[in-house]
């Protein structure tokens, strides 16, 4: 006998629907695309236990006569398309007619629906796959499905569920992918009796990312632009806002929220060399192409895409983002020619800059030290430590001369540096240096990260500050540490909440990034005074040659190595 069997369809069906429908999330989404598709302009979805226990999705779309009931959760049924041609002109989200079915498989299902115009309702039950009865109910037109106890004829998948907490933040990520592509579409998200959020319908793309990403709206830059076969709307931030994480990037395809490998390589050519590794800007992209060019059925769960033309879609966002940010000339540099990190490449430009302003300032005004202020401040060692201020670059690198040496000092990355090691001594020794604000200030956080922030409140409120949950998404801050400027503290505060995970370390990632919000960024004109306090502070801190991510403070350059640089000696 050969070692070749046939599966019986039991299992054959089982295996298909696990390729769709790996875990709560993914019954939530499916059954978000389908209200979509049926033209809902309300969904409310309600969940117990992150999913795992009872799932309701429920729409005001168009709901599903009594024959519809009995078919759809039948293997490859869709409203969607009738032959293989359609899927070339697809607009809907869904249209693999595997959806229900796989739900219905793996878990205990009622659909209950009416049609707008249709006299009655009727509720369908399936359990496992089998239809156990249909019959006439009320409800408004529109469609609810409930799906309970999943996986419960699959043992061996709902074990590899991850906690209840976790499974409702995917199953949040999912909803919030939809509404931001879905502006006109309200959106209603219960979990465990409790309601986490309601986004109503809004005017554009820009009022929905308000409602979930209200940090990033004063810094997010809008972009447009058509071509020929298919076109972009968004928006990106500038290169001040930043985050650790990619939790402000997402990249939708005819409204569809997907994966596409170039995008992360766009955004990284865009920002390199601009905002500091390891951290990420907001970008929303939404692109509008003919169906027949791109290929939505490489992924069962439809979460990715590619196109016919990739690499023309590529170049044509990537210019579009570099000329909105206004950077192509400031870095139209030829790589292949240098051999400096992007960080070295801003060194080498201020260095020239500096000299070039150097001999302006000769030129012009036969008085090119007359700008310069000296501080002299004697050292532990009784030895004398000498430099001379002569400005800024770029806003950002502060420019002093110790005897034969440049210094460029990165001001944020010390100022940076010295808030860290402030928050971590408060943290630390439990010094609650807080003072009451004048004006209590009211802050709003992504609403993806209110359940942890509620949670680590205490945390928080050890290095000084007072909040108070004001409901939903929003708190008031009442007190803050004294050294924290007013205008510093709503960055802060959603520093912490950003760094809220499961690491162990998160209290000192949580303390590096209320130090990154709470710091002089680049950009901003320091004068001479406050560069003066810089150095002063920075001589007092520990480590202080790079900052709490590990990027250098200042980069030095004696007098024979620039002379090398301009060909004046040692070539």
């Amino acid at each position: 006998m050969g070692k070749i069997k046939e599966l019986d369809y039991s299992t054959i069906v089982k295996i298909a629907a696990g390729e769709v429908i790996d875990r709560p999330s993914s019954v939530v989404r499916e059954l978000i695309d389908n209200s979509l598709d049926a033209g809902a302009s309300r969904i409310s979805i309600f969940v117990t236990e992150g999913g795992k226990e009872y799932i309701e999705v429920a729409d005001n779309g168009d709901g599903m006569d009594k024959d519809d009931l009995l078919i759809c959760t039948k293997n490859h049924t869709t409203s969607k398309i009738t032959n293989f041609g359609d899927i070339d002109h697809l607009k809907t989200l869904g249209f693999r007619g595997e959806a229900l079915s796989s739900i219905a498989e793996v878990s205990k299902l009622q659909i209950i629906s009416k049609e707008k115009n249709a006299i009655s309702a009727y509720s369908i039950n399936i359990e496992g796959g089998k239809v156990l009865n249909i019959t006439e109910t009320s409800r408004n037109y529109g469609t609810s499905v409930i799906v309970s106890d999943l996986f419960y004829n699959i043992p061996a998948r709902k074990k590899f569920l991850s906690t209840s907490i976790t499974e409702t933040k995917n199953i949040e990520k999912e909803i919030i992918k939809k509404a931001l592509s879905y502006y006109k579409v309200t959106f209603e998200f219960h979990s465990d009796g409790k309601k986490r959020f309601i986004s109503p319908e809004r005017a554009s793309y820009l009022e929905r990312i308000n409602d979930f990403y209200p940090d990033s709206i004063k810094d997010l830059i809008q972009i447009e632009k058509s071509w020929e076969d298919f076109s972009i709307i968004g928006y990106i931030s500038k290169p001040a806002f930043i985050r650790n994480n990619r939790q402000y990037e997402y990249f939708f395809v005819n409204n569809r929220p997907v994966d596409w490998k170039n995008f992360y390589f766009i955004i990284n050519s865009v920002y390199e060399g601009i905002i500091p590794k390891g951290y990420y800007p907001a970008v929303f992209i939404y692109l509008t192409i003919n169906p027949e060019d791109v290929d939505v059925n490489v992924h069962p769960m439809k979460k990715e895409v590619r196109f016919k033309d990739d690499q023309k879609i590529t170049k044509m966002i990537k210019e579009v983002m570099e000329n909105s940010l206004n950077i192509g000339s400031v870095y139209n540099i030829d790589q292949e020619k240098l051999e400096f990190t992007p960080y070295e490449e801003r060194i080498s430009k201020a260095i020239g800059e500096y000299f070039i302003s150097r001999e302006r300032e000769t030129q012009d005004n036969f008085l090119p030290f007359e700008k310069k202020e000296t501080i002299i401040e004697e050292t532990a060692t009784n030895e004398f430590y000498e430099l001379k201020f002569v400005g800024s670059i770029f806003n950002t690198y502060l420019i002093f001369e110790e005897n034969d040496k440049i210094i460029f000092l990165d001001q944020h990355a010390a100022h940076e540096r010295i808030m860290y090691e402030k928050f971590k001594k408060n943290y630390e020794e439990k010094i609650l240096s807080s003072q009451e604000l004048l004006v209590p200030l009211k802050i709003e956080l992504p609403k993806v990260y209110v359940d942890d922030f509620i949670a680590n409140l205490e945390t928080i409120e050890a290095f000084g500050f007072e909040i108070e949950h004001f409901g939903e998404n929003s708190f008031i801050v009442r007190s803050a540490p004294v050294f924290v400027d007013y205008m510093d503290i709503e960055n802060i505060i959603i520093g912490f909440a950003e760094s809220l995970n499961s690491s162990k370390k998160y209290i000192d990632d949580s303390i590096k990034q209320m130090a990154c919000k709470s710091s002089i960024k680049a950009g901003k004109n320091v004068s001479k005074e406050e560069a003066f306090s810089l150095v002063k502070e920075l001589k007092n801190v520990e480590n202080n040659m790079t900052c709490p991510h590990g990027r250098p403070i200042m980069v030095t350059f004696t007098k024979d190595e620039i002379e090398k640089m301009f060909k004046r000696s040692g070539f």
